[in-house]
């Protein structure tokens, strides 16, 4: 297609988006509305459907780079006894590789880095998009300035201002629960990085994942905060858990701990008008379970740019991208708040019912699973 698309938001998404545009030969630019790209936020988790696409980019052993390498994972029950467990070589027969986890702001700052010079422009807030017939798509920002584009692809996350603009504003689903998140060195000998996964305690839950640098990221849910400082609340809720959830807890710094309101939004069908067209967040912000938000936001940036490049009806392109794209991400959407649900965040007779299942799921069985819900 010709002439310029612009990306509002510079989160992995948005940025993915534009590596996949320059990657089909499309002028493109991002607007991101603070005013600088800090380290925020804690790891995530990158399954192997993401890794594809970087791969495509010619960027993933840069991307794997940033994570840490680990043996077994599996669902644990509080004192430890796992209910399902695996290794990272059975976990790479059935899906092609392991999952992997990064820091967030280091796997931004890598995407940025890939960028062309001019690409990126920090502390540029959209205000509205006006797709006006026979003429630009206008950008106009909160600071008066307007910008005409040929396309406009909404990054702007789960809050996206765009999509209310665009279809109205439309609550998010408050999902009962409260999420944890945060960073801590591993002491040397320490052996925290082998035990990836998650635990289960009632409708409690924490997951351990290693990043670079010999550092484990981990987050938690539960059903509610409590008073309190973030440590605090952490262990009054998680300190009878096993090792070394307690010291993970203790070696976060406070002010690294990020605590959210966990929710989502049902999946609606409708990501794209005109010419302008959400991704990520913007068009269905998931709970946490499964690890596969920052995922799928990785998949609609290759699908959206494959589209642009095969079609030069941007309108065409568009609707060729939410039919390609909708199904999948809104199974996962669905997918995951059942994980939420079952896993850690229902009531305590559900969690022990799922506990109870889960031990019983043969190994095989277990990974074939992981397997169908990672496929895309």
């Amino acid at each position: 297609m010709d002439g310029r698309v612009r990306i509002l938001g510079g989160g992995i998404g948005g940025l993915t988006a534009a590596l996949a545009l320059r990657h089909h030969g499309i002028d493109c630019e991002v607007h991101e509305r603070a005013p600088e790209l800090a380290e925020i936020g804690a790891g995530l988790g990158l399954w192997p459907n993401a890794l594809s696409v970087f791969d495509r980019l010619g960027i993933g052993d840069k991307v794997r780079a940033l994570s840490g390498p680990w043996e077994v994972a599996g669902l644990r029950r509080a004192d430890g006894r796992y209910m399902v467990r695996y290794s990272a070589n059975e976990m790479t027969a059935r899906l092609g590789e392991p999952t992997i986890g990064v820091h967030r702001g280091e796997l931004q700052a890598l995407l940025v880095n890939e960028l062309a010079d001019g690409t990126l422009h920090l502390g540029q807030e959209a205000e509205s998009v006006d797709d006006r017939p026979g003429g630009p798509v206008l950008v106009r920002l909160v600071d008066g300035t307007q910008l005409d584009a040929t396309a406009v692809i909404a990054a702007d996350g789960r809050r996206s201002r765009v999509r209310a603009g665009l279809f109205g504003e439309r609550p998010l689903h408050v999902c009962k629960a409260v999420g944890w998140r945060g960073t801590a060195p591993e002491p040397e000998g320490a052996g925290w990085a082998r035990q990836v996964g998650e635990t289960w305690s009632g409708n409690l839950r924490f997951g351990i994942l290693p990043i670079s640098g010999g550092r484990v990221t981990w987050y938690a849910a539960a059903r509610s905060f409590l008073d309190g400082g973030s440590r605090d609340e952490l262990r009054a809720r998680f300190g009878h858990l096993h090792g070394p959830i307690p010291a993970l807890i203790e070696a976060t710094p406070e002010e690294a701990i990020w605590r959210d309101q966990i929710d989502d939004l049902f999946p609606r069908r409708q990501w794209v008008r005109g010419r302008v067209a959400l991704m990520g967040d913007a068009a269905h912000p998931m709970t946490p379970d499964l690890g596969q938000g920052a995922c799928h936001a990785v998949l609609d940036a290759w699908a959206l740019a494959g589209a642009l490049a095969a079609h030069p009806d941007v309108t065409v392109a568009l609707e060729r991208y939410q039919r390609e794209r909708y199904r999948s991400a809104a199974r996962m959407v669905l997918i995951a708040r059942a994980a939420s649900s079952s896993s850690g965040n229902g009531s305590r007779l559900g969690s022990a019912l799922a506990e109870a299942v889960v031990s019983r799921v043969p190994r095989g069985a277990a990974l074939r699973g992981l397997a169908r819900v990672v496929a895309g």
